[in-house]
């Protein structure tokens, strides 16, 4: 039986031949970890860390230039680095992350209406592919596609590759995400796309850049 607030998200759904998934802030609830994350490499590098409520607001991809926005000197530490040194830290730490309530309960459902479901994440391959098996997600997904290093750099390419691999048809597929870029995403796809305003971006951004957005699954 699916949860009352993951019905809110497959009731947009179950229309659509194809969804593809963004994974961190979408099914997985890692926003509060991402936070802490950022911040504890923020003060490593002496760099002012945001509040939850300024992240939400302020957070963006490319992640390179969210961090020199933030005031990170990329000729003393390498972007590169940086992003390596923040998947360190979170990879201690994500595992503790739960999914949102009732994700295997929609995926399923979704699986067993025939339709076919992807994730596309801007986290590294081999550390998505990790956390399908931890939380014990991969058989509900035809593909799933990652980026091949931390860098966390725009997925559209990524989306791309997907599209075309598996002969994706936009008039019948949908992409859910938490952040605008996932917007860019869907946009670059050509599909229809859903956001919710549980993760990394908050209702405000979201519903000024799209007009299909979920407030919460979390009743606030």
């Amino acid at each position: 039986m699916v949860l009352f607030m993951a019905k809110i998200i497959l009731e947009k759904l179950l229309t659509y031949e194809t969804i593809i998934w963004d994974w961190n802030g979408t099914l997985l609830n890692d926003a509060d970890i991402g936070h802490e994350v950022e911040s504890i490499l923020f003060r490593r590098h002496g760099v002012t860390p945001l509040s939850k409520e300024e992240r939400a607001r302020l957070f963006r991809f490319p992640i390179s230039d969210y961090y020199q926005e933030r005031g990170f000197d990329f000729s003393k530490k390498s972007y590169d680095e940086l992003s390596r040194e923040w998947l360190e830290i979170y990879e201690s730490q994500v595992k503790l992350a739960p999914l949102f309530e009732g994700v295997p309960e929609m995926l399923g459902e979704l699986r067993q209406k025939g339709s076919d479901q992807f994730i596309l994440s801007a986290a590294p391959q081999d550390h998505l592919m990790d956390m399908m098996l931890h939380h014990n997600l991969a058989d509900y997904f035809k593909a799933i596609y990652g980026l091949e290093n931390a860098r966390a750099d725009s997925k559209v390419g990524r989306g791309l590759e997907l599209a075309k691999d598996f002969g994706v048809n936009p008039e019948t597929s949908i992409l859910v995400g938490d952040t605008t870029h996932d917007l860019e995403v869907g946009k670059a796809l050509g599909c229809s796309v859903l956001l919710v305003a549980d993760g990394h971006h908050s209702y405000d951004v979201l519903v000024d850049a799209h007009h299909n957005v979920i407030s919460s699954r979390r009743g606030r």
